[in-house]
């Protein structure tokens, strides 16, 4: 039998909480599957990275296309390793309704991996209008996030808005994950290791075919508690905190 080719996995963390992220949790039993497919993961943590903000002279879509004028920080490294990346695999957390900071900064470095825009209308099946600049053929994209939401559809709507805009409608899988510290606070039951086995099943289809389909990412993006059951863990939850609050002022 002929040897599976070895695919270029890129793995992007934006949690400034690096491996002590609950979102890569979830990112990693999905990536475990991905490798089943041919290809060892690169990591790679924002928080790691010398990122200098974005000027907003736009060189990147004039003078210099595609190249941005800032030089001798991360953002050139970055760029390389994504355009040459079979899969890209995109986690973070959401804290208040949008990617980190730390995140956003590289992601607004990378406004020239994006065709320049000309006025351009959006097309009727994308919301974007400059499409991806060094686009390739295969090339699967997933995005990964969490939070402490209770509803994933509400919450996540902005980020989902932002996504489409920058990557298109379509153009990536996304896998929103509410109330995954709780799942895994309370990981000792069949919950957790259920989920994570669904996602790495996921991974191997998306190892395999560089998608999902709409089915299985609404399955992977489910609360996993009823929402009464979820209002009594934060509230608990918070209880804690005080308390905990209170003991480190003393």
């Amino acid at each position: 039998m002929p040897e599976r080719s070895q695919k270029k996995i890129i793995v992007i963390n934006g949690s400034p909480k690096k491996d002590k992220s609950f979102t890569m949790t979830v990112t990693n039993a999905f990536v475990k599957g991905i490798e089943q497919e041919g290809g060892v993961a690169e990591l790679i943590n924002i928080s790691d990275l010398d990122i200098t903000p974005c000027r907003g002279c736009l060189s990147c879509w004039g003078r210099t296309a595609g190249e941005c004028v800032i030089k001798g920080d991360d953002i050139p490294m970055l760029r390389e390793k994504l355009k040459a990346a079979d899969r890209i695999v995109i986690s973070f957390p959401l804290f208040f309704f949008g990617m980190p900071g730390m995140l956003k900064v590289a992601v607004d470095r990378l406004l020239g991996m994006l065709e320049t825009y000309r006025g351009m209308m959006p097309s009727p099946d994308a919301d974007l209008a400059s499409r991806m600049r060094y686009a390739r053929d295969g090339q699967g994209i997933a995005v990964i996030s969490s939070c402490g939401f209770s509803e994933s559809a509400a919450v996540f709507e902005p980020l989902r808005e932002q996504l489409e805009l920058i990557l298109g409608r379509g153009n990536y899988t996304a896998i929103f994950c509410p109330e995954l510290k709780a799942l895994i606070d309370t990981g000792k039951g069949r919950k957790l290791p259920a989920y994570l086995a669904k996602v790495e099943t996921a991974g191997v289809t998306f190892g395999k075919e560089g998608k999902l389909d709409e089915a299985t990412m609404a399955e992977l993006s489910k609360p996993p508690f009823m929402p009464e059951t979820y209002r009594i863990l934060t509230e608990n939850f918070w209880k804690e905190q005080e308390k905990r609050e209170g003991s480190d002022t003393e």
